[in-house]
């Protein structure tokens, strides 16, 4: 196949951002970085800071940032297509519909993106998906809907990149081409280049949660077997970076809020929201994630690469991970941590495991860093590029 020069290519990327740094920011960063050419609209989630009253965020051709502030709907149908009429309005004012490729993150942004292709058939659409799940809505209609859309995506887009095999198989089943069927893995920025270590004359170990305070993080397990570990290894921390989310509804039912409960506890301190930044040093403290994701099929990390696990591994972080995610199995077969069954005697097991044999963490860390070596940002969107037919 012959490929295309990439750096002679106007971009523009469509996305939904939440408080942490994933994919959408990283595939900016990297177009960025390889000084292309590139336009950016970006909405943020609903569970957000700004719910509510919503700062989308747009980069234009000649390389301006604008912030852009609109009164967002409670009702989800009524903010989806304002989101969707905004991200075409912002497109044509900014100067994205003059871009040769445009990558839609998820299926309403890919669905703006084809969108434009009618302005101009030229155009080469990818269709990025960082998350699938059969059951993304429990309005039976809703689902039925999101589906539909996300199959139009599959169907009309050049190509289609997939976050994790699982999600690369569902395409598969679906017909896609194989050539159209791209595996882009969640990366990592700068790998560590330090293995954690433990001093043996202190043995406190920093275990560390980073992500948003939800059921679905397996947050409620955690905070019920930390007393435990704590009483018996009382030199040890649980250091939770995050806040409970604005709207606190998972799979059609909602939970209290999490800061009240482990302020209660002892052992454990909560920094709350940090920014990407700031959350990336304070993993340099620390010397075990914990990433115990539930295993409900209705939970969007089954089929996904949550990227809280490769911000830990390549941080330099072993991971006491629950066997729900894809990569558990790479966490298992690579010695980098250790994978937990979701239930409180298993990952009691784990935290007893580092703090008993706290020269683990070296050993796992080693692993971790050798591993994501293989996984920085820069390798993974490189090869994703190449497989679309665009080279550097």
């Amino acid at each position: 196949m012959k490929s295309d020069l990439l750096k002679n290519k106007k971009i523009l990327v469509l996305s939904h951002i939440s408080d942490l740094n994933g994919p959408t920011e990283a595939l900016a960063n990297f177009l960025q970085g390889a000084s292309l050419t590139l336009s950016t609209v970006f909405h943020p989630l609903y569970y957000c800071q700004n719910n509510i009253s919503q700062f989308s965020e747009i980069k234009s051709r000649d390389g301006k940032d604008y912030t852009r502030k609109w009164k967002k709907s409670r009702k989800f149908l009524i903010s989806t297509l304002q989101e969707i009429c905004l991200s075409v309005f912002w497109s044509f004012r900014y100067g994205g519909t003059n871009a040769d490729i445009i990558i839609g993150i998820d299926p309403l942004n890919c669905v703006v993106a084809l969108l434009l292709k009618c302005r101009r058939k030229k155009i080469t659409v990818i269709y990025y998906t960082i998350d699938w799940t059969s059951q993304r809505f429990q309005n039976p209609l809703l689902n039925f809907v999101y589906h539909k859309l996300d199959l139009f995506c599959v169907k009309f887009s050049d190509y289609c990149w997939s976050i994790s095999p699982v999600i690369s198989e569902i395409r598969a089943e679906q017909g896609l081409l194989k050539s159209k069927n791209i595996h882009v893995p969640v990366g990592f920025g700068k790998i560590s280049e330090t293995p954690k270590s433990i001093n043996e004359s202190r043995k406190g170990i920093n275990f560390v949660l980073l992500g948003a305070l939800a059921p679905s993080k397996g947050v409620d397990l955690v905070l019920k077997v930390w007393p435990e570990i704590f009483k018996k290894f009382p030199w040890s921390r649980l250091h939770i970076i995050g806040k409970t989310p604005s709207e606190r509804i998972e799979y059609s039912g909602s939970y209290e809020p999490y800061e009240p409960k482990i302020d209660s506890l002892k052992g454990v301190q909560l920094h709350g929201l940090l920014s990407y930044s700031a959350a990336l040093f304070a993993l340099e403290k620390m010397h075990v994630g914990v990433a115990l994701y539930d295993p409900d099929p209705r939970n969007i990390s089954v089929s996904a690469d949550p990227s809280r696990v490769k911000d830990y591994l390549g941080s330099g972080l072993p991971v006491i991970i629950s066997n729900a995610p894809p990569i558990a199995q790479d966490v298992s077969e690579q010695k980098m941590g250790h994978v937990s069954n979701y239930d409180k005697a298993s990952l009691a097991a784990a935290f007893r495991q580092y703090c008993e044999q706290p020269s683990l963490v070296e050993a796992h860390s080693k692993n971790a860093l050798e591993f994501m070596g293989s996984f920085t940002w820069t390798k993974i969107f490189k090869n994703a590029f190449k497989e679309s037919g665009f080279d550097f």
